[in-house]
């Protein structure tokens, strides 16, 4: 049964890392199996600083890879607590590297 879902790359949605390995996952699948999230709200977005959060996002693009991953925060980041500049640095980092 496994095997026929991943034939049609469901993805782990959200995959959140305060309750995951995203790491472990992707090493027992592969990217035949997507990734959705991985970035945390609360460890990446509200607590880290810009620095912090180019590192973290770097870190799961080089763990994870880009194929099969949806690399996006588990959930949202409107909330007054998430500074603007940890967003715009994610965006940055993913785009630019």
């Amino acid at each position: 049964m496994l095997e026929e879902e991943l034939s049609q790359k469901p993805p782990i949605n959200p995959l959140q890392p305060e309750h995951m390995d995203a790491a472990a996952i992707r090493r027992r699948y592969g990217p035949t199996l997507v990734l959705w999230g991985t970035v945390g709200r609360k460890t990446t977005f509200s607590s880290a600083t810009e620095p912090q959060t180019h590192q973290g996002v770097n870190r799961r693009i080089d763990s994870l890879g880009r194929t099969g991953l949806v690399l996006c925060p588990a959930y949202e980041i409107d909330e007054l607590d998430i500074p603007w500049a940890n967003a715009a640095a994610f965006f940055q980092t993913v785009l630019y590297g």
